[in-house]
């Protein structure tokens, strides 16, 4: 759980690429996605993702550009879905690696400790614990929310 950084980076208002109207439907894309996900506490790959946010070219999947595009989008729909007030979870949670460990990569745990200020477990199973509870919060916060909206839906269990 996180609040938005009164004064974030200047990343996190900057377009990736040279069409920035493609990047903000990418971001929509993204957002879209990933409350879908939550609403049926599904968490996906860095490749679903890539696969479903078809507004901007993935010609590397989700390394493309060494993975720098798909942490640029996921950071910056974290950050704005992220209060100054209200602790929320992060967004991006629900997305994680093919490999064996099937956790966030290093993007995520650099947000947390860069971004937000949280500090990041050093040990694999510290994360883990970490990670399990983001993502839970995340199932139960952005799964009660309309996909298209953001608007609530369903009371939060």
């Amino acid at each position: 759980m996180a609040r938005r950084p009164r004064n974030p980076g200047a990343w996190v208002f900057e377009s990736y690429g040279d069409d920035p109207g493609a990047w903000d439907l990418a971001k929509e894309q993204c957002r879209r996605a990933l409350y879908r996900w939550a609403s049926v506490e599904r968490y996906g790959t860095y490749t679903d993702l890539t696969n479903t946010v078809t507004a901007i070219e993935w010609p590397d999947g989700a390394f493309t550009h060494h993975g720098k595009q798909i942490g640029f989008l996921l950071g910056q729909v974290s950050m704005e879905e992220l209060d100054q007030v209200e602790d929320r979870p992060l967004l991006s949670a629900l997305v994680v690696s093919q490999d064996d460990d099937r956790m966030p990569s290093g993007g995520f745990w650099t947000l947390l400790r860069d971004e937000l200020l949280i500090p990041v477990p050093a040990s694999r199973d510290d994360r883990q614990i970490v990670w399990a509870k983001e993502l839970k919060a995340a199932f139960e916060y952005y799964g009660t929310r309309d996909p298209d909206t953001g608007n609530v839906t369903r009371p939060s269990s």
